[in-house]
């Protein structure tokens, strides 16, 4: 393995590892325009990563292809690897990290969990449950603070060797009006970050 793509995966890790205090849900892994196009309710229901880590989705999706938990295939985008996903929550030993996948009006969309359950005030629930419950209007999506563990991560992302595949136009529109206003600040800052560290290493 790259150490590029070993740092990636410690500081991902980190960051994952920094969310199991915080009350448990299911997210989406990436943005998935199969999805979106069927309802844009599942970016409701089911936030993607790249929302937790207040940075842009392609470029989220750029650093779990190069810590080897999505591949890319032309003309059909990223895809995550759940073999691999759960090979990485067990070598990085995340106790409070899972992986799964469900299918919503015949496409397949992939889940991870972060957080921690209540037996008391916050019962473990399946995406499926999570689902239901959006559609009934009964879902709460927890609100979780990852300013401090979120800047760690933006600022390693900015020194990996990273390789960015062609643009996905239609998933940067569907990623523009999915995501939260509370969140399009902290995605700025964060993305300009990454991009002060590019530019450091290119002018080094």
């Amino acid at each position: 393995m790259l150490a590029s793509s070993y740092t990636g995966r410690q500081a991902l890790a980190e960051f994952l590892r920094g969310l199991g205090p915080q009350r448990g849900h299911w997210y989406s892994i990436i943005l998935q325009p199969g999805l979106l196009g069927i309802d844009e309710n599942v970016a409701r229901a089911f936030p993607p990563l790249s929302k937790l880590a207040s940075i842009g989705e392609e470029m989220m999706q750029v650093v779990l292809l190069h810590c080897g938990l999505l591949q890319y295939r032309g003309g059909s985008g990223h895809s995550p690897l759940i073999n691999a996903w759960e090979y990485f929550i067990a070598e990085q030993q995340l106790d409070e990290v899972e992986v799964s996948h469900f299918t919503i009006k015949k496409k397949r969309g992939y889940f991870i969990r972060l957080g921690s359950w209540n037996m008391v005030s916050h019962q473990r629930r399946t995406p499926s449950e999570i689902w239901s419950a959006s559609l009934s209007g009964k879902l709460r999506v927890p609100r979780v603070c990852t300013s401090s563990i979120s800047s760690t991560l933006a600022e390693v992302i900015g020194t990996l060797e990273l390789t960015f595949p062609p643009t996905n136009s239609s998933l940067k529109r569907k990623s523009t009006t999915s995501s939260c206003s509370s969140s399009e600040s902290h995605n700025s800052q964060h993305s300009d970050t990454i991009i002060a560290h590019l530019l450091l290493l290119i002018v080094a």
